[in-house]
């Protein structure tokens, strides 16, 4: 049977922050300790880097139906290295129990990445698992930090050396402090079938980072009296489907309130995977939505939407009479001084990193214990929501530009990097996740981040600004599952305690 794993790559993962990880630890009762045994037995097989090795492990696991429901033991167990490639083998560190069911925590051995498995039983006296939650939170707070900037520059890149020596990270890293760059370095192979060192050049698909650019776009159009925060869709597609139609406006794609979510219809990922143009996206968005009700009312709650943006950038195209990937060259690309950047997917012979992953094209698991070529199941056009490829370097550029305020007027700026509204929230934890218009946000234990992330399958990217102490981290990768929010965790348990010396 086959299963297509549609939503995991198309939303950001966000670090997945927004789990009821606890920092209170205790030691697990009789009843609960059946939950530390199953974790126990999972990661052994995990551990092995081995579909083949965890493939009978997780049948004696987890219920026939659940298997069935991930197309198979060996199907789910090839789509777990994913998790592998990025964190590496796993070593135990606590049992949350007050959370319900318990969760179960593990720290990476090499990537020091928190992992927690959280097994749903499907009666208190089994063994089974018929629902298994992963969480990658922060279980606990930082640990004291270094001082000094060259401190934390060599400790970045020494952990850095250690992920790469482990086959855990290729790509590329770029840190800067008050604007000055302190590291500018990369790591790793191309993947190609000659595989080339990666040079700070090199390309990557830097997937929802992508979503920064186009909301940079319509901010610059509103501030230009092209267009206005409460202007609705259908004031630009008159064919999109009410109620989004009349009632989604301009702020609410923005903020990800639009309630615009396709991302479970099979028949909307192979449409949009076949298109060659915005046009396409939204033709392929109409033809899904049309004589569907709204899940839920739009502009009434946060619902991370790709959807939403491609209708962004669509509106973008009709104000200008532009293309959107014209207007990404024109207003970004080339003002910003991002020379190596492509907005569609570099020729053969370019400069680029193939990534690898466990899926196939149109997002199936795959049945096979082997990897495949991402350029191969990514769609091959740029959409405004995600597709831009670029590098540390030039996604640095990116954001000193919107800091220094070249690309939109201060006011613009701050509303950009501002939250907006707090998309959720866990202060027990220590965590706040928040949106401005168009960037990302979370609060965590204290330290306040901006920027935008984005993972697709075989890819990851980052940029995380810390406006308290004006630290400035990009990151492209070709390796693992949202490998640049392991290296951004890092960065900020390097950067926690940090003081103006």
């Amino acid at each position: 049977m086959k299963k297509t794993k549609i939503g995991h790559f198309l939303s950001i993962l966000l670090l997945l922050l927004l789990s009821c990880a606890s920092s209170k630890t205790t030691t697990p009762t009789e009843d609960q300790s059946v939950y530390r045994r199953l974790s126990d037995k999972y990661v052994q097989g995990f551990n092995t880097g081995k579909p083949d090795s965890l493939a009978p492990i997780v049948s004696q696991i987890f219920t026939s139906q659940f298997l069935e429901n991930n197309g198979g033991n060996l199907a789910y167990a090839t789509d777990r290295m994913e998790l592998y490639r990025t964190y590496g083998p796993l070593a135990y560190s606590f049992t949350d129990t007050v959370s319900t069911p318990p969760i179960v925590w593990y720290k990476g051995k090499i990537s020091q990445g928190w992992v927690g498995f959280q097994f749903y039983l499907t009666n208190s006296l089994a063994n089974k698992s018929n629902r298994l939650s992963t969480w990658r939170a922060r279980p606990v707070d930082f640990p004291p930090a270094p001082q000094t900037e060259q401190e934390i520059v060599d400790s970045l890149e020494q952990y850095l050396n250690r992920l790469a020596a482990a086959n855990l990270f290729d790509g590329t890293v770029t840190l800067s402090h008050k604007g000055k760059i302190l590291l500018n370095k990369v790591w790793g192979s191309d993947k190609k079938e000659t595989p080339n060192p990666i040079t700070t050049t090199t390309l990557f698909h830097t997937a929802s980072v992508t979503k920064l650019f186009t909301a940079i776009l319509a901010l610059q159009l509103i501030e230009e009296g092209k267009l206005s925060l409460n202007d609705t869709i259908g004031n630009f597609l008159p064919d999109y489907p009410e109620p989004y139609k009349s009632k989604v406006a301009i702020i609410h794609l923005l903020t990800h309130t639009s309630g615009i979510k396709l991302n479970d219809d099979i028949n909307y990922i192979k449409d949009i995977n076949a298109a060659e143009n915005v046009d396409d996206l939204i033709a392929a968005q109409i033809q899904s939505l049309k004589n569907k009700d709204a899940k839920v009312a739009p502009g009434s709650e946060y619902n991370y939407s790709s959807e939403g943006f491609d209708v962004l950038g669509a509106i973008t195209e009709r104000v200008t009479k532009k293309s959107w990937k014209t207007l990404v060259e024109e207003r970004i690309f080339s003002p910003v001084g991002m020379n190596d950047s492509r907005v569609n997917i570099p020729k053969k012979e370019g400069n680029y990193a193939v990534g690898k992953t466990s899926l196939k094209a149109c997002f199936e698991i795959s049945e096979e214990n082997k990897l495949s070529n991402s350029m191969e199941v990514l769609p091959q056009y740029a959409k405004p929501s995600g597709g831009i490829w670029s590098n540390a370097s030039d996604l640095h550029k990116f954001m000193q530009a919107i800091l220094n305020q070249k690309l939109l007027s201060k006011e613009m700026t701050e509303r950009l990097l501002s939250q907006d509204r707090i998309t959720a929230e866990f202060p027990k934890y220590g965590i706040v996740s928040w949106v401005g218009l168009g960037a990302q946000g979370e609060d965590l234990w204290g330290i306040r981040t901006v920027g935008h992330g984005g993972v697709v399958p075989g890819y990851s990217a980052a940029i995380e600004y810390l406006p308290a102490n004006e630290w400035l981290l990009t990151v492209t990768s070709n390796t693992g599952e949202a490998t640049g929010y392991l290296v951004f965790q890092r960065f900020l348990e390097l950067t926690a305690n940090y003081k103006n010396n």
